[in-house]
């Protein structure tokens, strides 16, 4: 019970605190887990860790719902083995997610994020054995995808858990399949 009433108050004070905090936008910093999807068989890509940095915007429509523009840098990619040989893809991209804000709750300081996101290729580049290589022809240089996740307000702090699906088949030779983008991300930031 001592526990419920903690957490009843711990909630409130987010709630009393996020009414306060001016709500137009900020910045956030974290990391990304980055793998790709495909059909090609034998073909098993892993996790790449990477960083994601993004500036945001808040357009209030009403007390509910926002639409919470965004610009991100995105390193993306996977990891893939083949027997003992091992190699990075470096896929990086500057997203344009476009985010419908809907809060969970009157007065809650969470917050439901969908909606679709637009990438623009930075860079596609192999790390193998110590070489970089550059498979920039092999790439597309747009993706599209739907991303969906909660963000939590404390004052002028953000925190932000987010899955971003790629719709976009980024294999632009034809020789791997169905490839897509699949990225999980977690951020903290500063809202001002």
């Amino acid at each position: 019970m001592k526990q419920l009433l903690v957490l009843t108050a711990l909630v409130g004070m987010l709630g009393a605190t996020e009414a306060r905090a001016q709500d137009r936008g900020g910045v956030r910093f974290g990391y990304n887990a980055a793998t790709l999807s495909t059909d090609e068989e034998g073909f098993d890509p892993k996790v790449r860790s990477g960083l994601v940095v993004a500036l945001f915007s808040v357009v209030p429509v009403n007390g509910m719902f926002a639409v919470q523009p965004e610009f991100v840098f995105s390193q993306q990619g996977a990891k893939v083995e083949d027997g003992s040989d091992k190699a990075t893809l470096k896929i990086d991209y500057i997203q344009i997610p476009v985010l419908g804000r809907i809060r969970l709750g009157a007065g809650s300081p969470a917050y439901l994020l969908v909606g679709p996101s637009f990438g623009f290729r930075t860079r596609a580049e192999s790390e193998f054995n110590g070489q970089t290589q550059s498979f920039k022809d092999d790439v597309k240089g747009h993706d599209v995808g739907i991303v969906t996740g909660v963000s939590v307000n404390a004052g002028m702090f953000v925190v932000d858990g987010r899955y971003t699906w790629g719709l976009t088949n980024i294999d632009d030779t034809g020789d791997i399949g169905n490839t897509k983008n699949r990225v999980f991300s977690v951020s903290a930031g500063i809202r001002f």
